[in-house]
């Protein structure tokens, strides 16, 4: 038995395609169990970052590649408590960027059982990928 995974790819033109399969909505969200550990781990965290660094093959650390290098790795090396200790504190860190933060997501009942920030809402320019928050 084969399994597939199927990712969608965001192209600035298929923004109807995201609406109508990616976005989630109330039925989506009670369909799943979350325990409550998820559910603070999404109140204080983005666990779709947080704890990850991407290495560049020039060097450069990134925590997202919609984001500005964080810095080189050599220098990562000789600082790595300073530049993990700003991206835990920093507001506009990726690793702790949330729902709960984020307008409009940050009125809304859902945002802990929502799912966590991803590249997707990055791309389109859209915190919320649901069909209930406006």
């Amino acid at each position: 038995m084969s399994s597939y995974n199927h990712t969608p790819f965001f192209n600035g033109k298929n923004l109807s395609f995201f609406k109508n399969n990616v976005s989630i909505n109330k039925t989506d969200l009670f369909q799943v169990n979350h325990s409550i550990v998820e559910l603070l781990i999404n109140k204080t965290s983005n666990p779709h970052y947080f704890g990850k660094l991407i290495l560049n093959s020039d060097g450069n650390l990134y925590t997202s590649f919609h984001r500005k290098p964080l810095i080189n790795v050599k220098e990562f090396v000789e600082n790595k408590e300073i530049i993990i200790n700003r991206l835990i504190i920093d507001h506009d860190s990726d690793w702790i960027q949330n729902k709960p933060k984020l307008v409009p997501c940050n009125k809304c009942i859902y945002n802990f059982l929502c799912t966590p920030l991803s590249n997707y809402e990055k791309v389109i320019g859209k915190n919320n990928l649901c069909t209930f928050v406006k």
